[in-house]
């Protein structure tokens, strides 16, 4: 009888040192869990100032390369220069011989003879313009562009 109940002791302490053993081991892992998560690099978060900063930068070459080919697109070409600025000596040839009228049109000096008739690279005629100290002519049409012969 003595026995038995020793044997009964023996079993739960070796069943309960077994448990021991099992937990030992479970805190030794879940501590290099613990010490690899906290030696862990943090996640960094999305560059959204740096996106930000691409995107504008982007816009903001587009937006100087529009100003700077808009010109080229709206002005005509170089023929049509060579002409208007013809056509702007004829009408300051004109103006300074006849001082008593008003500004030429391009009709009147198709007329007078001072220029055979004018039109730019797309076909349009010419309007003359003038100030007290320069002739302006314009190509015809939406986009124009200005030359000025004092």
């Amino acid at each position: 009888m003595y026995r038995e109940p020793i044997a009964a002791l023996e079993h739960s302490l070796k069943l309960l040192d077994e448990e021991r053993v099992l937990l030992e081991e479970t805190v030794s892992e879940t501590e290099e869990r613990l010490k690899q998560l906290r030696n862990r690099q943090p996640r960094r978060a999305f560059p959204w100032k740096r996106l930000i900063l691409v995107a504008l930068t982007m816009v903001g070459l587009a937006l100087l390369g529009a100003v700077a080919v808009l010109p080229c697109l709206c002005s005509p070409g170089g023929e049509s220069r060579e002409v208007a600025s013809i056509v702007a000596c004829a009408a300051g040839l004109f103006v300074t011989q006849n001082p008593a009228k008003s500004c030429p049109t391009v009709e009147t000096l198709v007329r007078e003879g001072y220029l055979p008739e004018p039109r730019d690279e797309r076909g349009r005629a010419f309007q003359i313009r003038c100030s007290p100290d320069a002739v302006t002519v314009h190509s015809g049409g939406t986009d124009w562009a200005t030359w000025a012969v004092p």
